[in-house]
């Protein structure tokens, strides 16, 4: 029995009773020929080794990614901006010195579970040691409120910053909320894991507690090799022709891109972020979705690119951009046999370039979506952290460099899954019930991050935002437009995206009805009757502040009405037009009401424009 036959791995084996020819089978054209592609070569790849082994325990070069953390971590020692963590509710009659056994088979089987990292003339090495794991259990159970106690305890222990150079980098702590009720707590730091490899590590160490539980084996395959062997592998690459080929690619394809997406919101940006970050939670129409589907079986392309497609469109009504980037993250090399169940950082982030030129329609948005996404995956090997050293991006403490906003799509259906997330409800394990125990892990190392979550039965969404820099309520207006314009776009894709709204039909009411109720003016005529009107209710009030000056409501209608008496002896009047040509102040105001007041037109002139614009102008309306 491997680990995957213990509990599905999210996004690829967790697909109900559906099997992997029928799961194949949903597949679009593309897909399929881009599975078929993978699964030969993973069967060449298969045949002969490809990744040598290491000898020793070190010091071994750091991959790249890991360099990059190593430097970020020396900048903020404690922050636990790159803990991955989360918790697993488990009821039954958990044994913990079991337990504690099979957390020492899995750290001794992938090395780099075992992993320090110390510095030699300024670079992070690894090393690795013998050391061994213990599994502390945190007693609740007779606090006044033991849920409430293990959701503090949880955060808590996935808040608590790591130790690069001393270690372990890796904890599983339990909270006993009940004599059979747990919750298992497991962290790494970033370093050593992603969160595909997350899922593998808890797969293995379930695996095993139910194979020694029945007195059988291990069941776990030999590793091939060791996460070290791979990233020294991965350094030779990039000395490679397939390195410099993936380079070019990228080069060209992000030549004179913005590195900024300003999302508007509501607190400046601190000179340094601080990493803080909170998490909604947003449910979609099963009927969008249903949609969805049937555009995808129609344009020939995936839910990937669909739900991105809406994403760069709603960005563009926000932003302004025609020109952007997201980013994504993907699994930069789990093709072969040598790498499948191998634990270790090996995430890799693709920036995805949108293109919202010439107002578009949805479907050519989505056709170049498509392109963008093929020529991406196609080169997914490249570094990210290359990729901003090589386009030069400014280094910028307030801010993620090149993308500010997080695309990733989690789906229980499709083999081709690029981003392994979260567990949906329970998993099965014999004499256990298993279930994620939901937190807020309250960090946030983007501005936001936008997830689409998709099963058979349910389409989700879920906002991750920096509280740096947004509240929650707008987090929340910005889920609400993002689900309305998904709705619009799959409704009429033919449309013009500069026409399709931010809002429903529900929320454009309460906007325009509840919030703001029509006025009664049926005894008004004008606006100039109304300003009259508030200058006889309030003549002392202020109506006009500028700088240093204010003007009462009865002072601005006295003055206006001296200069309106004065047009209209100068033969002012209906159809008649009068030239405006003043700097900002109150005197242009009470110029606008007293040409109003005499029943002429005004022509706004900027005393800032050149003589022969203003000439030109002048001649042109003839006022």
């Amino acid at each position: 029995m491997s680990a995957k036959d213990a509990i599905p791995m999210p996004g690829l084996e967790s697909g109900g009773k559906r099997t992997l020819a029928e799961r194949i089978a949903k597949l679009s054209p593309e897909q399929r020929a881009l599975y078929e592609r993978k699964s030969s070569a993973l069967q060449l790849k298969s045949a002969k080794p490809r990744i040598p082994r290491l000898q020793g325990s070190g010091p071994f070069p750091a991959s790249t990614d890991q360099t990059a953390l190593w430097f970020i971590q020396q900048l903020d020692p404690g922050t636990s901006a790159y803990n991955i963590g989360n918790g697993f509710r488990v009821k039954g009659n958990l044994d913990v010195v079991l337990f504690e056994t099979c957390l020492n088979v899995v750290t001794q089987r992938h090395q780099i579970l075992r992993t320090v990292f110390k510095a030699i003339d300024g670079k992070p090495f690894q090393f690795v040691t013998d050391m061994k794991f213990s599994v502390p259990v945190i007693d609740v159970r007779h606090q006044p409120d033991p849920e409430a106690a293990a959701h503090e305890a949880v955060t808590r222990l996935i808040r608590e910053p790591f130790d690069l150079e001393q270690g372990p980098l890796a904890r599983v702590p339990l909270v006993r909320i009940a004599d059979d009720d747990y919750v298992m707590v497991g962290v790494l730091h970033h370093i050593v894991t992603d969160w595909w490899s997350y899922y593998i590590f808890y797969n293995e160490l379930l695996s095993l507690y139910h194979a020694f539980s029945q007195g059988q084996p291990d069941p776990l395959a030999s590793l091939p090799i060791q996460y070290a062997d791979w990233a020294a592998w991965r350094d030779r690459w990039e000395q490679t022709e397939d390195f410099r080929r993936k380079e070019n690619y990228w080069l060209n394809h992000l030549k004179g891109v913005p590195h900024v997406l300003e999302v508007p919101a509501d607190r400046p940006r601190p000179a340094v972020q601080s990493h803080g970050g909170a998490r909604a939670p947003f449910e979609i129409p099963q009927e969008t979705a249903r949609r969805m589907r049937a555009m995808n079986r129609q344009a020939g392309t995936s839910s990937f690119m669909t739900l991105l497609a809406a994403l760069n469109v709603f960005l563009w009504r926000y932003t302004g951009q025609e020109d952007f980037v997201v980013g994504t993250p993907v699994s930069a090399d789990r093709d072969s046999e040598e790498t499948s169940n191998l634990i270790g950082y090996m995430l890799n982030t693709l920036v995805l370039r949108a293109d919202l030129s010439g107002n578009p329609t949805f479907l050519q948005v989505l056709e170049r979506v498509r392109g963008t996404c093929l020529g991406a995956f196609a080169n997914k090997e490249y570094p990210f952290r290359h990729l901003v050293d090589r386009l030069k991006v400014e280094r910028d403490m307030s801010r993620m460099p090149l993308y500010q906003v997080e695309y990733l799509y989690i789906s229980t259906e499709s083999p081709m899954q690029q981003t392994p997330g979260l567990p949906e409800g329970k998993v099965e394990l014999p004499g256990f019930e298993f279930s994620v125990f939901g937190i807020d892990r309250k960090t946030s190392p983007v501005d936001l991050q936008i997830t689409f979550g998709e099963s058979p039965d349910l389409l989700s969404l879920m906002f991750e935002y920096n509280t740096d820099i947004f509240e929650a309520a707008t987090v929340q207006r910005l889920a609400n437009h993002l689900i309305s314009l998904l709705s619009a776009v799959l409704s009429n894709p033919e449309r013009s995206i500069a026409t399709l709204p931010l809002l429903s039909a529900e929320q454009r009411r309460h906007v325009l009805e509840d919030l703001n109720p029509a006025p009664n003016v049926s005894a008004v005529k004008d606006a100039i009757s109304l300003f009259e009107s508030q200058a006889v209710q309030t003549p002392e009030a202020v109506a006009l502040s500028f700088r240093e000056e204010s003007v009462s409501y009865a002072d601005l209608n006295a003055q206006a009405n001296r200069l309106a008496h004065y047009l209209v002896a100068q033969g002012v009047g209906p159809e008649k037009l009068v030239a405006i040509c003043i700097d900002r102040g109150v005197g242009m105001i009470v110029a606008m009401l007293g040409i109003l007041k005499a029943g002429g037109a005004y022509l706004p002139l900027d005393p800032g424009f050149p003589r022969e614009r203003l000439a030109y102008m002048l001649a042109d309306a003839a006022p």
